[in-house]
């Protein structure tokens, strides 16, 4: 695993590796447990992070559940609690990795560091005495060069208020099938977004938004574009597995697919209204960021009523 994780560490998460993952579409944690995966030589990543879409709101936060790994991967997790940094280093030593998950908001040398009160999670790959090697693409200067960083114990263990550390383990028991997962998903989507109101809450979300006064959107374009990233990395996934061929073509229609494609761009243009508002917050760029939201909240719509008559739903 040692060579692997030298040729890896090369890597630039911001672009697509050979499966088109990347940080378009998977989160922090997953980045790193991609490489894991990758290392441990898995031969169906797209499948083990493939999810079902859902969503919810509360105030200006529009969000969606974590997802899991799937194909009889699993995340074993050790709380901080019960780590210590000899825990940490004898772990590394018996797997030769370990994820650390931490508020990132404490530490120093992440750029959400005092922007983002948000879990984040590193890909550790070894340790000396004082320090250890972590990949990340959210690392800063001094402490990174690229996604590979040096980090002093004395200065994560002291800021390490919350948060564990975590392996993956594969289930040799786990009988999953590719297709009949992936038809689990597009039925746990289609009552996620119907039967459990994910629709009606992206449509309440944009309401909210409208009657949300500018500066008190203004106030919060960092975690509008923070949560917009995290809703559409699964819709780009999704993507990612249709352009990749991964998905099975038993149950791949031209209705949903192009949808799809249409509701990534018209996210891309959402999120590409709140980071020009973020650079002249000056200007009031709320009429704009509204009629996207109406784009999104119509082309959702449009995919999950495709998405339900491609598996022979009546819904519409």
């Amino acid at each position: 695993m040692t060579n692997m994780q030298r040729e890896d560490s090369d890597l630039d998460w911001r672009f697509p590796d050979f499966n088109g993952l990347c940080d378009r579409n998977l989160d922090c944690r997953q980045l790193a447990m991609n490489t894991v995966l990758k290392w441990k030589q898995e031969p169906q990543i797209l499948p083990c992070f493939m999810d079902s879409f859902n969503g919810y709101h509360d105030g200006l936060v529009l969000a969606r559940k974590e997802s899991p790994l799937r194909m009889g991967w699993k995340i074993v997790k050790q709380p901080l609690e019960e780590v210590d940094r000899a825990y940490i280093q004898e772990t590394i030593g018996r797997h030769g990795y370990c994820i650390l998950f931490y508020n990132a908001y404490d530490m120093p040398f992440s750029k959400y560091y005092r922007v983002h009160k948000v879990t984040h999670w590193s890909l550790v790959t070894g340790s000396t005495a004082d320090h250890f090697r972590l990949l990340d693409h959210t690392g800063i200067k001094p402490y990174f060069t690229g996604m590979e960083g040096t980090v002093a114990w004395e200065l994560f263990l002291s800021n390490w208020t919350e948060g564990g550390l975590a392996v993956l383990e594969k289930d040799r028991s786990d009988a999953s099938i590719w297709p009949e997962v992936f038809e689990g998903l597009m039925k746990e989507s289609v009552h996620e977004m119907i039967d459990r109101e994910g629709l009606d809450n992206f449509s309440r979300y944009k309401d909210f938004v409208k009657d949300t006064p500018s500066v008190s959107i203004i106030a919060s374009l960092e975690s509008l574009e923070f949560h917009y990233h995290h809703v559409r990395r699964l819709r780009e996934l999704w993507k990612a597995s249709i352009m990749k061929k991964a998905i099975p073509e038993r149950f791949i229609r031209g209705e949903w697919v192009e949808e799809l494609f249409q509701l990534c761009d018209v996210w891309s243009m959402t999120l590409g209204v709140v980071m020009k508002w973020k650079r002249r917050p000056d200007l009031d760029h709320k009429e704009k960021l509204i009629y996207y939201l109406n784009q999104v909240a119509h082309s959702e719509e449009k995919f999950i009523r495709f998405l339900s008559q491609a598996i022979g739903g009546e819904r519409s």
